[in-house]
């Protein structure tokens, strides 16, 4: 039987990003991802080697020691969930032990539609299979609304858009994609992460949500954020906004916009502002 690879799962937490920030929510942080981002809070043009350096302490570490790993300042910061000799650090579920483990973490004294279940990583989409199944049984014990944080470099599956749509006929549950394109400050290039008729797909999910959020570091990224939605809006992808948010880092010295600046920009160029507002409450940390 096929099974899941989860780097974590973890709730008593809000969603502090995008379209649905401060909603009680239940993360699912999947193994495996098609980008791994070397760029972000480096100097342009330049990747980080922390992730390799971090990687050369790991054996000091068991296999159950996730939330002791060493944070990074450079590059992805959940570099578990992808890095391979990480993998060890994640676990193997069946469609029932993950959804057994989702619903026990919804708080007795709350009902599970006040809940949001986001699927991130990683990325989730290299899932799908397994998906379409994990999602029915989740809305029939009464969850309704799902997100998947993607960065918009998988298409949907025939099958996974045939069953959803199937299910959302007769189960009351909300779709949305939060897709975060990496820019070029991720030390990815443009060949390797805008695939608009990927994301075309999105839409193909039945009265589903499409919004964009970018990682911006300054007023230079503006451009490509336009580049990459005239691109989409030119494949016929219809999304419903466009979200900025600061980069995270904090040892480049390129890495200093603050949150104030952000929304200048929101404000000059007409779009929203996505905080990190879970990272203000709870501090940067596995599972939050």
């Amino acid at each position: 039987m096929e099974k899941f690879i989860v780097t974590e799962v973890f709730g008593n937490t809000i969603q502090g990003e995008g379209k649905y920030v401060g909603q009680p929510s239940i993360f699912i942080r999947f193994f495996g991802c098609t980008l791994h981002c070397p760029g972000f809070s480096m100097p342009r043009g330049e990747k980080t080697t922390e992730v390799d350096e971090i990687v050369k302490t790991l054996d000091k570490y068991k296999d159950d020691d996730l939330n002791n790993l060493p944070l990074c300042k450079t590059g992805c910061d959940s570099y578990p969930a992808w890095r391979k000799e990480c993998k060890r650090f994640s676990k193997e579920y069946s469609v029932g032990d993950l959804a057994a483990k989702i619903i026990s973490l919804v708080p007795d004294t709350a009902d599970l539609c006040d809940y949001h279940i986001v699927f991130t990583g990683g990325e989730p989409l290299l899932y799908q299979e397994l998906l379409v199944e994990l999602i029915h049984t989740l809305s029939e014990q009464g969850f309704t609304d799902f997100t998947f944080e993607t960065n918009g470099t998988v298409a949907l599956t025939n099958h996974f858009i045939r069953m959803i749509n199937i299910y959302k006929e007769y189960q009351d549950i909300n779709i949305t994609f939060s897709c975060s394109p990496k820019l070029s400050i991720s030390g990815h290039s443009k060949k390797e992460t805008l695939f608009p008729s990927k994301v075309k797909t999105f839409n193909e999910i039945d009265d589903s949500s499409l919004y964009f959020k970018y990682v911006i570091r300054d007023e230079k990224d503006i451009d490509e954020v336009r580049e990459y939605n005239a691109a989409y809006l030119e494949a016929g992808i219809y999304f419903e906004g466009t979200y900025l948010m600061p980069e995270g880092g904090t040892v480049c010295n390129e890495t200093s916009l603050t949150e104030q600046e952000t929304v200048n920009l929101c404000i000059k160029y007409g779009y929203r502002y996505s905080p990190r507002l879970h990272l203000q409450l709870f501090g940067n940390k596995w599972g939050k």
